[in-house]
């Protein structure tokens, strides 16, 4: 039964059901593999857009982290990460994360501050590779990430932008339906074809070949041949039938060439493979002197690392050295300028006898200067005691609002000898700090000293404060001559001077600024500048105090290099 059916089917039916089965299966294929293509060059579009962006914030975090801003303190970044979101429709977030899986900043003010507990995620967070790396976040997104440091090349956290997968699949659906839709006009236009194609280019001339090959085999007949003026495949197979007998004994001969030639490849292959041989042997010799060196190398920086070891042990030694001899000269120097001091008063007030005005002018320099001498020997304790971790710090809560006032008002009268004008501004929202507040006011008032001596008379001075997060930050404006951004972290090492001429004419040592550092690190704080150094423009300085109680607060500072000499 079965072969009946298959009889009654003719060449050319058999044919078409042929061609046309595999111009379908050909047409689906190219369209499945048409809509894959689109997808993964979609999808590398999509991932390099967010590498881009992920570069454009990592750029923006690196300026700010160059101005010595650490990550976690970065205020407003969330901005910069929704303006991502809403420019670029594709784009599902943007945010930073620290290193320990934080999100410090993100398009979705909600995400801010969650912790992040996806170890695929952490991983790329935590790469310290410089270069990106592409990740699959949770199911339903793609994500790059690009890492952040720090300018001393710590590993902070990274940059990380995502898209949906629902974007890809959407796109790829559209493509898949407008290539059905193609693919079905086409096959149906080349179906058509091919039937009249098939009828006349292949069943006629194989029916005249069956009946050549008919009369062959019935009747012997070799004179016969195929008669098929054509040219393609029928009838190249015609004419190879026509030759069969001819080309059976050149064929053989032909055979018999290859397989002298495929022996002659070999032997020439197994002779490129000897030399190959000899020259990995003497690579791998190569190699071995290589490692040689390098071993040699190795020991020398190992010799060369002890020495910088010793080096560094005897620069403490130094420095502690130089702290001590600090400590006790400066102590060894109060004893007689207390002295000095209380002489001259009791001058000044008559008690060792009537002075006249010349002798009193005489002596109100020279009080002055020993005043100077005595602040300069008390910047030089305070100096050492930090250094040496033994400055004391007796905290207790403190109103943020009343000691502004008190220290505005205490400095006013210093400003009105230039016609300057403190103004002092407090945030409602400020707490209560747990602080030396002796300390404290001794940082603020050595900030507005400087202010005052730096402005021009008749401007203003301001004194802000307001709260940050977990900070209180407190603000102190001039509109002096500015700081030149080359010195904005040099100008808190000790005995540092801007420009040496113009401090030693307004005075100072270059300590005071030494003093308002250890004492603000020693809260728990930080302390910078921001100026442009332009004349007119002003200095601002700027210190922050933890809300929460810092612990140890005399721990904090101590083996600190106050002085810059492990740093060269």
């Amino acid at each position: 039964m079965t072969l009946n059916l298959n009889t009654k089917i003719s060449l050319k039916v058999k044919i078409l059901i042929i061609t046309v089965g595999v111009l379908f299966l050909y047409v689906s294929i190219g369209t499945l593999i048409s809509s894959s293509i689109f997808a993964d060059e979609y999808s590398k579009a999509l991932i390099s857009k967010s590498l881009v962006i992920d570069h454009s914030l990592k750029s923006q975090l690196d300026r700010l982290l160059k101005l010595g801003i650490p990550l976690e303190e970065l205020t407003g970044f969330e901005k910069q990460c929704q303006e991502i979101a809403e420019r670029y429709k594709e784009i599902s977030y943007a945010m930073v994360v620290d290193y320990n899986g934080q999100i410090l900043f993100h398009s979705d003010p909600m995400q801010q501050g969650r912790m992040i507990n996806d170890a695929e995620i952490l991983d790329a967070v935590r790469n310290e590779k410089e270069n990106t790396q592409i990740f699959s976040m949770e199911e339903d997104y793609y994500g790059t990430s690009v890492p952040i440091f720090d300018t001393n090349g710590k590993h902070l956290g990274a940059v990380m932008v995502g898209f949906p997968v629902e974007i890809i699949t959407q796109k790829t659906e559209v493509i898949i339906f407008s290539s059905i839709i193609v693919a079905f006009v086409s096959f149906i236009v080349t179906t058509v074809i091919l039937v009249y194609t098939i009828s006349r280019w292949i069943t006629k001339p194989i029916n005249k070949l069956l009946d050549v090959i008919k009369d062959i085999g019935e009747k012997g007949d070799l004179s016969r041949r195929v008669k098929i003026r054509s040219y393609d495949e029928i009838g190249q197979l015609a004419s190879s039938f026509n030759q069969m007998i001819q080309d059976l004994e050149k064929t053989r001969g032909k055979l018999i060439e290859a397989q002298k030639d495929l022996e002659k490849k070999v032997k020439e292959r197994t002779s490129e493979l000897d030399e190959k041989v000899v020259e990995l042997r003497e690579s791998e010799i190569a190699t071995l002197n290589i490692l040689e060196d390098l071993q040699k190398t190795l020991e020398d920086l190992g010799q060369s690392k002890n020495k910088i070891e010793q080096q560094n042990i005897q620069l403490k030694k130094l420095n502690k050295i130089k702290s001590d001899c600090l400590n006790i000269t400066s102590h060894e120097l109060r004893t007689p300028m207390s002295s000095i001091k209380g002489y001259i008063q009791m001058m000044l007030k008559g008690n060792l006898g009537t002075i006249n005005d010349e002798q009193k002018h005489a002596l109100d320099i020279i009080l002055r200067n020993s005043n100077r001498l005595n602040r300069l020997i008390q910047d030089i304790l305070d100096i050492s005691r930090l250094e040496s971790g033994t400055m004391k710090f007796i905290t207790r809560k403190t109103g943020v609002t009343k000691m502004i006032k008190e220290i505005a008002e205490t400095m006013q009268t210093s400003a009105d000898l230039k016609g300057i004008k403190i103004n002092a501004e407090t945030g409602i929202d400020v707490p209560e700090l747990t602080i030396d507040i002796d300390r404290i006011t001794q940082v603020v008032v050595n900030l507005l000293n400087n202010a005052i001596k730096f402005s021009p008379d008749g401007s203003t001075i301001n004194i802000k404060t307001r709260k940050e997060k977990e900070d209180v930050l407190f603000e102190v404006q001039d509109y002096g001559r500015g700081i030149p951004e080359e010195h904005h972290k040099k100008i808190f090492q000790t005995f540092y001077q801007v420009d040496s001429d113009a401090d030693t004419k307004f005075g100072g040592a270059g300590l005071g600024l030494a003093i308002c550092y250890g004492i603000i690190i020693a809260h728990g704080g930080r302390i910078w500048v921001e100026s442009t150094g332009k004349p007119g423009g002003g200095s601002t300085f700027r210190f922050t105090l933890p809300v929460d109680s810092v612990i140890n607060i005399e721990e904090r500072f101590k083996g600190a290099d106050v002085f810059g000499l492990e740093k060269g």
